[in-house]
């Protein structure tokens, strides 16, 4: 993903559009600190569909 289209997601996160998958990523965040290893694969799982819908809103092709 290029420096360009990963600056446009983090706008997208910081303002108001994105204020609901900024709350998602943080909150599953930290959990991912602490989660055992069948967790972890679940919540990166999560925290790719966050980025996938993000690249989808912003038009951007997300591979």
């Amino acid at each position: 993903m290029s420096d360009e289209k990963l600056r446009k997601m983090i706008r997208l996160l910081i303002n108001h559009r994105g204020r609901k998958y900024k709350t998602e990523w943080m909150r599953l965040m930290r959990r991912l600190e602490k989660a055992d290893p069948l967790w972890r694969r679940r919540l990166e799982k999560r925290l790719d569909e966050i980025l996938r819908e993000m690249a989808q809103v912003l038009g951007a092709e997300y591979s």
